[in-house]
């Protein structure tokens, strides 16, 4: 009992100091804070005058999966966009405009790639696409779409949809 009565009075140990942010810690987390703040701003909800059409919500979809692609048959395209979106009546125009079709050899299927102007529309702060899709859509752009002479790391993202006129 008396081992007990000692060590009750003793208060819990002090807890352990904090770890320290490591610099690159540090500067990964301001990365995401930005990246999310851009996220918030451009991904805002829309009202029915600044909502884009359905063609474009297409096209934004179709340019971002074929992005993170080197090339895609129509039937990988197909299941990676929502079904809406596939039963809309330009998908196939749309798909012809944003990128190059390759046909047919021997036993592969036919393969659509991105045309090199339908980078400017690839949006490199879409909160949609994984850290892994990103880099693999961002590596795609500095071998096939970054302009000669151009050193930046990322492309400049499409200009947002106007704020609506109420705001």
């Amino acid at each position: 009992a008396g081992a007990t009565a000692g060590t009750a009075g003793q208060g819990a140990p002090p807890p352990s100091p904090a770890p320290a942010v490591t610099e690159h810690a540090a500067a990964v987390l301001i990365e995401d804070c930005i990246c999310f703040f851009i996220s918030l701003l451009r991904e805002r909800p829309t009202t029915p005058e600044s909502a884009p059409d359905a063609e474009a919500c297409l096209e934004r979809l179709l340019v971002h999966r074929l992005a993170c692609t080197a090339s895609a048959t129509h039937s990988e395209l197909v299941s990676a966009v929502p079904r809406r979106h596939v039963e809309h009546a330009q998908f196939d125009e749309v798909l012809t405009r944003l990128a190059r079709y390759s046909p047919p050899r021997g036993l592969q299927q036919g393969t659509y790639s991105m045309r090199p102007e339908s980078w400017a529309k690839f949006d490199p702060f879409l909160p949609y696409l994984s850290r892994a899709e990103l880099h693999r859509a961002l590596d795609r752009w500095h071998q096939d779409a970054r302009p000669a002479g151009d050193s930046s790391t990322l492309p400049s993202p499409p200009e947002p949809a106007p704020l609506p006129r109420a705001l």
